[in-house]
């Protein structure tokens, strides 16, 4: 019925996939360019802390999933501020380039980026060409590691949803 049921689901479905126990969406709200919790599972009742932070933070894994439609891993690492687990993967949704959205990450940007415990796993370069004409809208984050073949799936699963989710 609205978007924050369809994340859920959403949500819902790819921790399922992955065997994982909570998972989280963020959503670009804009103005003020910033990223917000938008929906999440796994957190009983309580919601889960609120994750925020600016799209131009490169010191943070998820503004870099987005800004690369890159997933990210982070294993092991001591929690970052606002996140309610510490071993997760970021899969990026992209949505169509729309009135002000963030620009891409290019390759070389991405090779200054620096993210301790944390991996950018870069898709094939064929994949590059299927970035053309997207922007940056959400990620969804997931209390797993997840092996290359999984995750490669969630990324095609996610580039086909977020087109659709246009809210």
């Amino acid at each position: 019925p609205d978007f924050q049921a369809a994340a859920t689901f959403m949500l819902a479905q790819f921790a399922d996939i992955v065997g994982a126990r909570r998972a989280l969406a963020v959503t670009l709200d804009s103005p003020p360019r910033r990223f917000i919790t938008t929906a999440s599972i796994g957190f009983d009742g309580q919601p889960p802390p609120p994750v925020t932070f600016p799209t131009e933070d490169l010191s943070h894994p998820l503004a870099v999933s987005a800004l690369s439609l890159h997933p990210v891993s982070c294993d092991g690492v001591t929690p970052l501020h606002g996140f309610p687990f510490s071993e997760w993967t970021a899969i990026p949704f992209p949505q169509p380039q729309f009135r002000g959205a963030p620009h891409l990450l290019s390759e070389t940007e991405l090779d200054l980026v620096q993210i301790p415990g944390c991996q950018v796993r870069r898709r094939a370069s064929v994949d590059r060409l299927r970035r053309l004409g997207h922007a940056p809208r959400r990620v969804a984050l997931v209390q797993a590691s997840i092996d290359d073949a999984t995750r490669s799936a969630l990324v095609n699963a996610a580039a086909l949803v977020g087109p659709r989710s246009r809210v």
